[in-house]
């Protein structure tokens, strides 16, 4: 097995259940323990990317207010992923990053660069086919853009 030093696991809004997360978790643990000659144990960022749709109507906010508002949400979601992994994360130290985009695949791509990371673990979502006909599904985007296996 590869070793692993980072592993992204993408957290889904609005959802108490995180597989994803889990999956990470596991695998962290049994790379754990397949890698016990390493000193520094393999690092999980939880990553949450946020956006609100509400934004793309607030053409009559100035630049700070809609700034502030951003800030906002950010803050408020940091809170609930704290929380949750508080609770969760099984006395592994997992690294809580709530990013801001409204390019989620992206976003999510451009800090696994920046992490170094060797591995995402994202949730499969379920698309109607007008989601899938409209928009490109994130699982989608991921798969065909990531520079790490996901």
């Amino acid at each position: 097995m590869k070793k692993i030093r980072t592993v992204i696991a993408v957290i889904e809004p609005r959802q108490m259940r995180q597989p994803a997360l889990m999956r990470a978790l596991s695998i962290v643990q049994y790379a754990r323990g397949d890698q016990s000659s390493i000193k520094q144990p393999p690092r999980i960022i939880a990553l949450l990317p946020v956006y609100d749709f509400s934004f793309d109507i607030s053409s009559v906010l100035s630049i700070e207010q809609e700034q502030r508002m951003r800030d906002d949400v950010v803050k408020k979601h940091s809170r609930w992923l704290d929380a949750y992994l508080q609770v969760n994360a099984m006395g592994y130290k997992v690294e809580p990053q709530v990013i801001w985009s409204k390019s989620t695949g992206r976003s999510i791509t451009e800090v696994a660069k920046k992490e170094g990371a060797d591995l995402i673990i994202k949730t499969a979502d379920v698309h109607g086919f007008l989601d899938t006909v409209l928009f490109t599904p994130l699982d989608w985007q991921l798969l065909s853009n990531s520079p790490v296996p996901v």
